[in-house]
């Protein structure tokens, strides 16, 4: 079965990611090769599909790295599937958390629009509960934004406006990223400062 995923840098086509039996392919759109730049050396700017070989394998190697190993990996397919990490692969992964990264890469199925930028608020109670739900969950597993894929499980990015709490959706910036270091202890940090301070909300 031939599976696909579109990818997406801010609001830019990238190319077309595909897998079929097992083996990996990606081809970068025609006016991305014109204008952008390559994903990793491994994946050169080309209009010629990128596919995987038996064992040089650059397609699968450059995308399984945007998700988190060892025990993070099988954390998020353990609350994919519930309990039953049967049938969920690294592709699953992908299609599942790519579609809100916050990271600089977007995985979408084909067909599906690009998430409007936007706020929704974070209360509380909801922050609260999605803290004591882990380790069973990562904490943004419920956020409409899921942070980049790789060992971003246990941190969740917000807007803080005037003291409250706002969960971004789309390509609407974070302003403050909480990392949760205990069961009810939530760090703040707020990007790209100088030497970033640590606000205790929890």
């Amino acid at each position: 079965m031939n599976r696909e995923l579109c990818a997406y840098i801010d609001k830019s086509f990238v190319g077309t990611l595909s897998e079929n039996t097992g083996v990996w392919s990606f081809q970068y759109d025609q006016a991305w090769v014109e204008q952008g730049y390559e994903l990793s050396p491994g994946l050169p700017l080309r209009t010629a599909r990128h596919e995987d070989g038996g064992t040089v394998r650059p397609v699968q190697w450059f995308f399984d790295n945007l998700l988190p190993e060892a025990d993070a990996r099988l954390q998020l397919m353990t609350y994919m599937k519930n309990g039953v990490t049967a049938g969920v692969d690294a592709w699953t992964i992908l299609a599942h958390f790519g579609a809100e990264s916050a990271g600089a890469l977007t995985l979408l199925a084909p067909g599906n629009a690009l998430p409007e930028a936007g706020l929704l608020p974070l209360s509380d109670d909801e922050l609260e509960a999605r803290i004591k739900a882990m380790p069973r969950q990562p904490l943004s597993a419920k956020a409409p934004k899921k942070m980049s894929l790789a060992g971003a499980q246990q941190k969740l990015a917000i807007v803080k406006i005037d003291g409250q709490l706002f969960e971004p959706t789309g390509a609407r910036a974070s302003t403050h990223i909480l990392k949760a270091d205990a069961p009810r202890r939530v760090t703040s940090r707020r990007r790209n400062a100088s030497s970033p301070a640590l606000d205790y909300l929890r």
